[in-house]
C-alpha cells in the first residue's frame, strides 16, 4: 500500500522533470539567439553585456563550461558566439536527460498499463542508457567548446576544466541501465513461464 506522500511524489517528480526539460530547451533557444546576435555583430548586445559586467563578472557559465566574454572592458562577440554554441549543446543534452527521466517516470506509472513491471521494459532500459550517455556527453561537449575557444581566442583567455560530477553520474546511470537491462531479461523469462 502506497502512502499519501508517495502518491504526491510521483506526479510531482514527473512535473519537475517536465519543467526542467522545458526550462533547458528554453535556455538552449535563448543562447542560440545570443549566438545569432553575436554573429550579426550586434553592438547593443555587446554594450548591454559590458554594462552588466559588475553584476556577473563578465564570465558566462553553464554546467562547468565557462568562458570570459568581457576582456579589457570590452565585450568580445567571438567569445559570446563560442560560448553560445557550446552552451546550446550542453543545455540541449541536459534537456534530453530530463526528457528521458520524464518518460521513464511516465512508463513506471501503475496506470500506464504495465503495472508493477512497468520499469522493466526495453524502452526504459534504453532511455536509462541514453541518460548515462547524455551525462557523459555534457562535460565532453564543454571541454570541446573550451578547446575550440582556446584555438580561436588564445590560451590566455580560456581555462579548460571538466567537472567530474557529470562523468561520475553518467557512469553510475550506465551501471543502473545494465540493471534495468537485466530486469527486462528477467521479466521476459517470468512472462514466458506464465
Amino acid at each position: 500500500m502506497k502512502s499519501k506522500w508517495t502518491n504526491l511524489a510521483e506526479p510531482g517528480a514527473r512535473w519537475l522533470a517536465a519543467g526542467l526539460e522545458i526550462g533547458h530547451w528554453g535556455a538552449a533557444a535563448m543562447v542560440l539567439v545570443w549566438l545569432a546576435l553575436a554573429l550579426a555583430s550586434n553592438r547593443q548586445m555587446a554594450d548591454a553585456l559590458a554594462a552588466g559586467e559588475s553584476l556577473w563578472g563578465g564570465e558566462m557559465k553553464t554546467y562547468g563550461f565557462e568562458l570570459q566574454v568581457i576582456y579589457g572592458g570590452q565585450t568580445d562577440l567571438k567569445a559570446v558566439a563560442l560560448f553560445s554554441g557550446g552552451a546550446a549543446a550542453v543545455l540541449s543534452l541536459m534537456a534530453l536527460v530530463f526528457r528521458n527521466i520524464r518518460r521513464i517516470l511516465q512508463a513506471a506509472r501503475p496506470d500506464a498499463g504495465q503495472g508493477i513491471s512497468g520499469v522493466f521494459q526495453p524502452k526504459v532500459a534504453r532511455m536509462a542508457r541514453e541518460i548515462g550517455l547524455f551525462y557523459l556527453a555534457v562535460p565532453t561537449a564543454g571541454l570541446a567548446a573550451v578547446n575550440l575557444a582556446r584555438v580561436v581566442l588564445g590560451p590566455e583567455r580560456c581555462e579548460a576544466s571538466v567537472q567530474p560530477g557529470g562523468i561520475f553520474t553518467g557512469l553510475v546511470v550506465l551501471c543502473l541501465a545494465q540493471v534495468f537491462s537485466y530486469g527486462v531479461q528477467l521479466q521476459s523469462d517470468v512472462d514466458g513461464l506464465i
